[in-house]
């Protein structure tokens, strides 16, 4: 595994998968973090376009380059 980046609450990070018709994938800024009962450690996230969208995801995923850049 990579080298753990520090992920704090404000930061953004945009999805590097290419939406529809070529568009940039979309920007989540973060929320909250939080330890879950499963002993990982999560982002609580916030669609930067839409306040109603939100999601949750593992730091782990969050700072994999592969699938996520900072903003």
């Amino acid at each position: 595994m990579a080298k753990q980046q520090s992920i704090s609450r404000g930061q953004r990070f945009r999805d590097v998968q290419v939406g529809s018709f070529g568009q940039p994938g979309p920007e989540w800024i973060v929320d909250a973090i939080f330890i879950c009962t499963d002993s990982l450690t999560y982002a609580y996230l916030v669609s930067g376009r839409d306040l109603t969208q939100r999601k949750t995801l593992s730091l782990d995923i969050l700072g994999d380059r592969q699938r996520f850049v900072e903003v």
